[in-house]
């Protein structure tokens, strides 16, 4: 009778266990089914740090076809379009054909392509000017008007460039002629 009461209060002790014990950790899938930690599937490609720079960067240019709209990027740069434009849209690599006036926050003028009766051309994105154009020209559509408000690490900066004081804010009209 003694070793019946022994194993019923064994049974009882590990019945009583299995039922007291902490839970296996889980997490509810959208079938409901627990699935163990650790082995949940792995995160959305858009949920990664590099999917939400570039959405943020579509989300950047996808502000900017819509005029009168002020857009400031992550690197300082505003810019409006003044006018959409309804060509081919400007990218890194493509030379840019573009009249310009810049300006300084006090609305002198230090340029014009207009005043020389001469387009500029330059190559988007290889360092050819001044990085306010490079990242403000590129997105642009042939036949469209921007201003781009240059902070002055993407203009000169410090350096003093005779009419352009150093460290100045330099303020561009800039229309897209043509692309090739």
């Amino acid at each position: 009778m003694r070793h019946l009461a022994i194993i019923a209060l064994a049974a009882a002790i590990v019945g009583l266990l299995a039922c007291s014990g902490e839970p296996e950790a889980t997490t509810e899938t959208t079938n409901n089914k627990p699935v163990p930690e650790g082995m949940e599937p792995p995160k959305k490609a858009d949920q990664t740090e590099e999917s939400d720079y570039e959405a943020k960067k579509d989300a950047e240019k996808a502000e900017t076809k819509e005029e009168g709209k002020t857009v400031k990027t992550s690197s300082g740069l505003e810019y409006e379009d003044l006018k959409v434009g309804t060509g081919a849209e400007a990218a890194k690599g493509q030379v840019a054909q573009v009249h310009y006036k810049g300006t300084l926050t006090n609305g002198q003028q230090f340029d014009s392509s207009w005043d020389r009766g001469q387009a500029f051309s330059f190559t988007i994105g290889a360092g050819e000017v001044i990085k306010g154009w490079d990242e403000g020209v590129a997105g642009m559509k042939v036949g469209g008007k921007r201003k781009l408000i240059v902070p002055p690490e993407l203009g000169y900066g410090s350096r003093d460039m005779g009419a352009i004081p150093p460290n100045s804010v330099l303020i561009f009209e800039v229309d897209l002629l043509a692309l090739r």
